[in-house]
């Protein structure tokens, strides 16, 4: 995922790739070495990368590594990376929307800042570019329970957690009750900050491709 993002960032000046990560994707080796795209990003002449780490705690059948560790030990493992990260976690999909606005446009304002000194002073020094990790439930908004199983916060709510909706009416009524609900409302207003906030690149400093193509 990150090294497909770093790749559409290279001589795309104007461009920010939002690339979100799970922590059980985070364990398999290419993605583990692919944070390391940060050293290959010229403030210059390319894009950005903004990864968002998804920490949920479970992977198919077992919980994950970064999810485990704690705050101070994942900080300090991305900040060693060269990342600059900041943290959004919760439960409450109202107060994580706004706070996950609030740190996008954070970050936003990093990266411009980096890229504007960079640009006027035609210095190309590697900054400490900023990364969001959000840490969320399993199933997030999921019922909390299924069949006299646990489902939301749990490995359970991986992949399919309820495939027989179509033939059990109890299910299907718990699923549109619990999960589509809040997930209907969220992407409603997505939809009406994006509609209320258009955005359009500006090409007009954008340096000289560079001839290396990479």
């Amino acid at each position: 995922m990150l090294s497909h993002a770093c790749r559409a960032a290279f001589d795309n000046p104007d461009l920010i790739v939002a690339a979100v990560v799970g922590d059980g994707e985070s364990e398999t080796g290419p993605l583990a070495t692919s944070w390391h795209i940060n050293k290959f990003l010229n403030p210059i002449r390319d894009g950005v990368v903004l990864p968002v780490l998804h920490l949920n705690g479970y992977k198919i059948n077992n919980p994950t590594l970064l999810a485990r560790i704690s705050h101070r030990e994942l900080e300090n493992l991305f900040s060693g990376y060269g990342w600059t990260p900041y943290f959004v976690e919760g439960s409450d999909p109202d107060s994580m929307h706004q706070a996950m606005a609030a740190t996008v446009e954070h970050c936003m304002f990093d990266i411009q800042r980096i890229q504007q000194e960079a640009r006027k002073s035609g210095l190309a020094k590697r900054p400490s570019w900023p990364m969001i990790v959000m840490r969320t439930l399993k199933g997030w908004t999921a019922p909390t329970e299924v069949g006299g199983h646990r489902l939301e916060g749990f490995w359970r709510a991986h992949q399919v957690p309820m495939a027989d909706v179509k033939k059990n009416p109890e299910r299907l009524k718990a699923l549109e009750s619990d999960g589509l609900r809040v997930a209907r409302a969220v992407l409603g207003s997505l939809h009406a900050d994006t509609r209320s906030h258009p955005v359009a690149a500006d090409s007009s400093n954008r340096p000289a491709r560079d001839p290396r193509g990479c």
